[in-house]
């Protein structure tokens, strides 16, 4: 976005000195400097008008980006198609035609988060979780979580209580993990 407002005010600076040319269409000057000044001055309007417009799409392909994502691979062609086209004025300063070419191709190579992990991990969260973690009644060795209510004296061991065969804890019944060593049960 910020490469089309660079190629934006390029093409306003075309415009403003394409109209600088004109306040000289009152002064006599000589035919074929008269005719020169006249052809120049409509070339800078046209290559200005095409300046203008074609940062204007950079910008609003950039929107369009932002707004549908997947559609990355066509955004991020366009911007970086209309990026070059902007040479033939200024190349918005040269810097607007790099800028927008970088970001189109950042686009185009760009691979959406996966939908299962909705993006980046979270913050403590290990790049593999085991079935369950997460969950209340997963333990996390060392941690106990804020929303998990703990009695104050736990229940006595009755008969039916397992325990882990690697450690020797005792296990809730229904668990699949170990809640001291994590192993499967």
């Amino acid at each position: 976005m910020i490469g089309g407002l660079f190629i934006v005010l390029a093409g306003l600076l075309i415009l403003v000195v394409a109209a600088l040319l004109s306040s000289f269409s009152g002064i006599p000057l000589p035919s074929p400097i008269s005719f020169t000044l006249q052809g120049l001055q409509d070339f800078a309007t046209l290559l200005g008008g095409v300046e203008v417009i074609l940062g204007l799409a950079v910008i609003v392909c950039a929107v369009l980006l932002n707004a549908h994502p997947e559609g990355h691979v066509m955004w991020g062609s366009i911007i970086m198609l209309f990026s070059l086209v902007s040479i033939v004025g200024s190349g918005g300063f040269i810097i607007g035609l790099v800028l927008g070419f970088a970001g189109g191709l950042i686009a185009v190579i760009w691979k959406p988060p996966s939908p299962v992990t909705g993006g980046a991990l979270m913050y403590g969260q290990p790049p593999y979780q085991p079935p369950g973690y997460g969950q209340p009644g997963y333990p996390i060795a060392g941690y106990r979580a804020p929303y998990q209510q703990y009695p104050a004296n736990p229940p006595a061991a009755t008969a039916q209580a397992r325990t882990c065969p690697r450690c020797g804890a005792p296990v809730n019944p229904g668990a699949a993990f170990c809640s001291s060593c994590g192993s499967r049960l």
